[in-house]
């Protein structure tokens, strides 16, 4: 839809008119100045309708004239050729200064669209690189989504982990009351042996067959000795093994919780970076 034009052409040509009858020049620019607005694109066409139309009446008028009142008409307009003259280069100057002043307006028009598609392209363009950056950090926003699903799952197998090493740990207690227990029961038969040992000897002067019996009850007892000291090194072993496991699932578990809070703020920097 076309802009709607500031002035009319009954007023421009109403203007005309009472530029003439004022004996004032008829030109384009006296018509804007007369006007207060309008642009000389649109004053100047209806200026030469208006002035074409004037020659036609006056052609008309000759033509119905007595000729003797013609001649003396002609006469008449010849002695005014020369002022006409001088009045058609004045409206040759001002028409061409109207061409010039058309001129500098469609040039100063032309450098405003020049400029406008240069910041439109400059526009385009760093839409562009801001599309292009939006995206990658898009990708980063999932690829670090991902990574932090991982590392969730991660922290709840060193959470189950240390569960378990936990329980082991509240296990301990009972481990260390067996070992003391098995310990008692070494001792014991330590004691058992080395008094069986030293009776056995003391009965071999007497009897070659009682001290053959207490060596077999020896041997037997050493023999528990040492499946009761294998079964201590084992609980030992054990716990010692689970005390290991529990140290590592906390040290895993809060090495996951730093990480996990790494990247969260990375994640928040580059957002912050985004907006």
């Amino acid at each position: 839809m076309g802009r709607e034009a500031s002035v009319t052409e009954d007023q421009i040509l109403n203007e005309c008119h009472q530029l003439e009858m004022q004996s004032q020049k008829v030109t384009g620019r006296a018509v804007r100045e007369a006007l207060g607005r309008g642009s000389l694109s649109t004053i100047g066409p209806v200026v030469r309708k208006y002035k074409t139309s004037k020659s036609r009446r006056s052609m008309v008028v000759d033509d119905i004239v007595d000729p003797e009142i013609n001649q003396v008409i002609s006469n008449h307009i010849a002695t005014r050729i020369t002022a006409a003259t001088a009045e058609m280069t004045a409206d040759l100057a001002d028409l061409q200064s109207e061409y010039d002043d058309l001129r500098a307006d469609h040039e100063r028009k032309c450098e405003k669209i020049e400029a406008a598609e240069a910041n439109q392209a400059s526009l385009q363009s760093e839409y562009a690189a801001l599309t292009g950056c939006a995206t990658q950090m898009e990708n980063e926003i999932n690829r670090l989504e991902k990574e932090v699903v991982e590392q969730r799952n991660q922290a709840e197998a060193a959470r189950l982990e240390t569960v378990e090493s936990r329980l082991k740990l509240e296990a301990l207690p009972g481990y260390e009351s067996e070992i003391e227990n098995l310990r008692s029961l070494l001792d014991s038969v330590r004691d058992k042996a080395a008094s069986d040992l030293a009776q056995a000897i003391r009965e071999s002067a007497t009897s070659h067959e009682a001290a053959s019996v207490a060596a077999v009850k020896l041997r037997s007892e050493m023999t528990i000795r040492e499946a009761i000291s294998k079964t201590l090194a084992e609980v030992t072993q054990q716990r010692d093994d689970a005390i290991v496991k529990a140290r590592s699932a906390v040290e895993l578990t809060a090495r996951l919780r730093g990480q996990l809070l790494e990247r969260k703020s990375v994640k928040k920097a580059k957002v912050s970076n985004v907006a």
